[in-house]
């Protein structure tokens, strides 16, 4: 407590305060009570009316004066004797259970000894905390700092008051910004009904000796309702507002009143909307009338007259401080405003609406979390992942939560597949965030998931036990069995804006849009479905809409079109046919089935079906000029087929069959060199079609080009004893992320990148991958890229948070905590298959702990800003088609003194190589033994077939390397070649001759061609197509810089291979 003996000059001026309070059986609240004033007072005065606890002991431990003071039936009795013990110039009155916070304390000892006026009562603020995590804190200002005066003294049983003795000394009223934090204990119902049980006699004596005035029967009325008797409470309420004075306090309590507990009262006719048109005829800005009349409005259906309500409130919302009320009405009134317009589906502005609010409240998280739901339902997940960027640093489980976020965007779309891989990737990584929780359960529920979603559910109600979705959800899961439980889901998701008002009104203002299938048969059909289904866009979802929508041609045709898509002819063939067997005449689902049958070679049924559509002209042009050809091709009228085969690729027809059909013609006509390229196009579009290889090799024989012809027939045999991915030329590289076909990519990695790749990636052979090593890493003694660059260019040597962009299986994140030069990584990547494996990999290390993955789609999604001490990326920017974008995010995500490694390939975009660089590659390949070859010429693919591939692929590799510049200074940049290596790798040779390491002539040959790939990128021969590059963010490079000397790398990677060849006499040495 600030006392002591002699004074300082600066001491002199202070004044003086005294702390006083009330007290009777305080034990447990008192303590922190009195700690949060003792380093401001100068006295504490405590007024003790009977405790029978170790109150009274307590209070002296603090220094306080203690007085017993026998209870008198009046609380100004009490406080008045205080009053006559105090020796300070101000008086700060404090109940037990309330708390003064640090800053307050200090502002508060500054107000009196700087800024008090000895005339003049200070109101403060009285916080009541919210009572759950849906409702609004309370406040209410109360004249609690006073001076000393013998003129000041209390009256009133109950709700004592100063306000008669202020007038009489004509003392002035200011209202400070000191806050006075109540605690939660408040909120008990238990203790709300004994403190009625003590105040309704005092109020009682009170109107016996005073009257029945207004005041004590609004007060009257407060204790009744926390009595549970709200008819009683009623009466009184309604009493008072016939005696108020129109516009008085008195009257709008009465107001308040009388909305809080008409709903439950019995006898009276009122009801809710028309006391609130009542109370704003009197009231007409108070912002809590027009919050509840906007809800009740909002509860008949007149959206028009609610979100007036609400922009007035909003806007021009007014409230009477010294009562009881929500502690920011206008942030909760646009929170209203905005779900309203939300459900409205005017999005626009519901956007303003919060938008406003925030820039007045930027730190609200209500009007963050609110902004989040509102993206989240546009599907806007950009913007949705910027707003939870944006929230406070204590968001737990952040990347979890932008997991669920972009889960929650999938399911507005109904994408199911990677909604649920989003939302159970965020839930099995601890998000309990109601985001999470909130559409997993809509996800799984929605795709009949009913016993997976019982425990999200579950954790969902027990954070929100008073919203209606989850306790809705929570009794169709209940009931699940019974058909009726599912169709009464079609319900949810209207609104949570009640009408029913309190002065802490829910912040449930309106449920989530229902997503829920609206049937019991789609539930059961999807839960059947999901089974065997695909992982594709809409799949799961079109087959829900199939099964509730039986009769709708153009959902079953979508359905088709999809199983098409991924491989599914047969199911798609079921599904059509089941369509035409009650609609025969449909003329999509026929014509869509025809082509399925010619595509899948049933080509005379197909075009039998398609016959009465031929005629009647209800099939597009370029199908029925095909057909037309067909019929021409099978009487042998050559010229004929191909004038209409030419019509409809002209009219945009280019099924594969066309293609086949097209070149038999010319073969016919020996016009081979045009039939050539078709056969060609038909083989990178179907490179296993049997036929179409050995027709093309027909024609090269009879063109008198018989060793190509053989090479076409060994292509094939070759081909089909391979995996099919083997010929992607950048099979091998590391995951793609793509914004425009995310969903592709995602499953094109989901579905191949684990399988086996033997050997086709260049450094998949050990004197290749040294090659690459040597020009990258120096010394060669340390183990790996990773290694190297962290221990060479990191601040510290060890990255604390190291990021890895586009992970994968997590392979290279494993290295470095393996090699410790990381001690925690964080992994991005669109798979959610290499996820699932990449944990499972460090849990098998005993790295679980120190690593964390989320899907992420890297030319879309934000990433956190200054939190990462070093990024690495192995291959992955080169999918990547937002690279500005994607660079200045992580330059953001980086700390100070962070760095950026990348090991990239920064070549022609869709792998089109020069000419110089083909030339080059053609004349080694003549050089090089028949046994080491599969094919005799590099050839450019074509883009088309490499987009079909994977649409992602080398998009923009060619920028790669340029565009680093706008955000990073380069430390250390360094090219190293693959010109020729990779490309005679990926397409040429047979990687299993040159894995022969114990014979010496293939170390020789390796090493000759690693030089000569090595002179003919450096002399610029051929373009350079691979990058290690060590980068900072703009402006910090500060002295690190490269110490790379090529041409010793290469010195380095020759004696190499002369070692390895001089120790063949000693196996254990190679």
């Amino acid at each position: 407590m600030a006392q002591g003996g002699s004074m300082s000059s600066s001491e002199e001026s202070r004044q003086r305060l005294a702390v006083a309070l009330i007290v009777r059986d305080e034990e447990k609240t008192l303590p922190a009570t009195l700690a949060s004033v003792q380093n401001i007072a100068d006295q504490i005065v405590v007024v003790d009316t009977g405790s029978t606890d170790r109150t009274a002991k307590i209070a002296r431990e603090f220094g306080a004066t203690v007085i017993a003071f026998p209870w008198e039936d009046s609380f100004s009795a009490a406080r008045n004797r205080a009053m006559a013990d105090i020796r300070a110039e101000w008086i700060l009155w404090i109940d037990a259970g309330e708390k003064l916070s640090a800053a307050d304390s200090q502002s508060l000892r500054q107000l009196v000894d700087e800024q008090s006026d000895a005339n003049t009562c200070y109101a403060v603020w009285i916080e009541l905390p919210q009572a759950t995590a849906n409702s609004y804190a309370e406040r209410v200002t109360q004249i609690r700092l006073i001076p000393s005066s013998a003129a000041l003294r209390f009256t009133g049983r109950v709700r004592e008051t100063l306000l008669p003795a202020i007038e009489g000394g004509k003392f002035q009223i200011e209202r400070s910004e000191i806050h006075l934090l109540r605690s939660s204990r408040d909120h008990d119902s238990q203790r709300k009904h004994d403190l009625a049980v003590r105040d309704l006699p005092l109020i009682e004596q009170e109107i016996v000796e005073n009257g029945r005035l207004p005041k004590w029967l609004v007060a009257a009325g407060d204790v009744h309702v926390n009595l549970s008797d709200p008819s009683t409470a009623h009466t009184c309420y309604r009493e008072a507002l016939k005696t108020a004075e129109k516009g008085s306090t008195d009257q709008l309590a009465a107001y308040y009143g009388l909305l809080t507990c008409c709903g439950t009262a019995a006898d009276t006719d009122d009801s809710p909307m028309e006391i609130c048109i009542e109370a704003l005829e009197v009231f007409p800005f108070d912002a809590q009338l027009l919050c509840a009349m906007g809800n009740y409005m909002q509860a008949v259906g007149q959206t028009e007259m609610a979100t007036r309500a609400f922009e007035l409130a909003m806007n021009y919302g007014e409230v009477n401080p010294t009562l009881w009320h929500v502690a920011d009405v206008t942030e909760m009134a646009a929170l209203c405003l905005s779900a309203l317009l939300r459900n409205q589906k005017e999005y626009e502005r519901a956007q303003a609406a919060l938008t406003e609010s925030l820039a007045a409240r930027p730190d609200s998280v209500r009007l963050q979390r609110a902004m989040l739901d509102l993206y989240i339902r546009q599907s806007r997940q950009h913007e949705a992942l910027a707003v939870v960027d944006a929230m406070p640093g204590t968001v737990p489980h952040r990347h979890a939560l932008r997991s669920a976020v972009r889960g929650a965007c999938q399911v507005q779309e109904k994408n199911w597949i990677p909604a649920v891989a989003y939302l159970q990737s965020a839930y099995s990584a601890g998000c309990r965030d109601v985001v999470c929780l909130q559409w997993l359960s809509v996800a799984l529920i929605s795709t009949g998931c009913l016993e997976a979603a019982e425990p999200v559910v579950k954790a969902w109600l027990a954070i929100e036990p008073h919203n209606a979705e989850v306790r809705r959800y929570a009794e169709l899961l209940s009931n699940r069995g019974a058909e009726d439980s599912v169709a009464a889901a079609t319900g949810l998701g209207a609104s949570d804006a009640v009408a029913t008002f309190s002065v802490t009104t829910s912040t449930d203002e309106a449920a989530s849009t229902n997503y829920i299938v609206t049937t019991a048969e789609a539930a059961a059909s999807e839960a059947k479905s999901s089974e065997k289904a695909t992982p594709s866009k809409h799949l799961q979802s079109l087959r829900i809409d199939a099964a509730s929508q039986p009769n709708d041609s153009n959902i079953h045709l979508q359905l088709g079109t999809a199983l098409v898509e991924h491989g599914q002819d047969e199911e798609a063939e079921k599904i059509w046919r089941s369509y035409l067997s009650h609609s025969p005449k449909d003329p999509k689902i026929t014509t869509a089935l025809s082509e399925l049958l010619v595509t899948t070679r049933r080509v005379q049924e197909g075009l039998d079906l398609a016959a009465p559509l031929v005629q009647s002209g209800e099939v597009s042009t370029g199908y029925r000029e095909f057909t037309a050809g067909i019929a021409q091709f099978n009487r042998e009228q050559w010229d004929q087929a191909l004038e209409h085969f030419e019509a409809s690729h002209e009219a945009g027809y280019n099924q594969p069959r066309l293609l086949e059909y097209h070149a038999r013609c010319l073969d016919q006509l020996e016009r081979y060199s045009e039939a050539e390229p078709l056969w060609r196009e038909l083989l990178l579009r179907e490179p296993t079609n049997a036929t179409a290889h050995d027709e093309l090799a027909k024609l090269l024989k009879s063109t008198g080009r018989g060793d190509e012809a053989a090479l076409v027939r060994a292509q094939l045999k070759r081909l089909q004893s391979i995996p099919a991915q083997l010929e992607y030329p950048g099979g091998g590289m590391s995951h793609p992320t793509m914004s425009t076909s995310k969903d592709t990519v995602a499953s094109f990695w989901d579905e191949n990148v684990w399988q086996s790749i033997p050997q086709r990636y260049w450094s998949s052979n050990p004197i290749l991958d040294e090659y690459i090593n040597q020009q990258i890493i120096e010394p060669r003694s340390v183990n790996s890229h990773i290694s190297w660059w962290i221990s060479k260019y990191h601040p510290t040597g060890v990255s604390e948070n190291l990021l890895s962009l586009a992970c994968g299986g997590g392979h290279a994140e494993r290295i470095a905590l393996k090699e410790g030069s990381a001690q925690r990584t964080v992994g991005y990547d669109v798979s959610p298959k290499s996820l699932e494996i990449a944990r499972a990999e460090a849990a098998a290390d005993g790295l679980a702990d120190c690593v964390e993955y989320e899907i992420r789609d890297l030319n879309s999604d934000s990433l956190p800003r200054s939190e990462f001490d070093a990024a690495i990326s192995f291959g992955c920017l080169h999918h990547i088609e937002n690279l500005e974008w994607l660079y200045a995010e992580v330059a953001a995500s980086l700390r100070s003194g962070g760095v950026f490694y990348l090991n990239e390939y920064a070549g022609p975009n869709r792998f089109q190589y020069s000419d110089a660089l083909i030339r080059e590659v053609n004349k080694v390949i003549r050089t090089l033994p028949d046994a080491a070859v599969q094919t005799q010429e590099l050839r450019r693919i074509s883009p088309e077939a490499i987009i079909e591939t994977d649409p992602s692929e080398a998009i923009r590799a060619i920028d790669v390397d340029a565009k680093l510049h706008d955000s990073f200074d380069v430390i250390d940049g360094r090219g190293y070649g693959g010109g020729l290596l990779y490309t005679l790798w990926a397409q040429v040779i047979d990687p299993a001759y040159f894995m022969q390491l114990h014979d010496p002539k293939v170390l020789e040959l390796l090493g000759w061609l690693c030089q000569l790939d090595f002179e003919l990128t450096a002399s610029g021969t051929i373009e350079n197509l691979f990058i290690s590059h060590v980068l900072c963010p703009k402006g910090q490079q500060g002295d690190r810089y490269s110490t790379y000397d090529p041409q010793a790398a290469m010195k380095a990677h020759s004696d190499f291979v002369e070692a390895q060849i001089a120790a063949l006499g000693d196996p254990h040495a190679v």
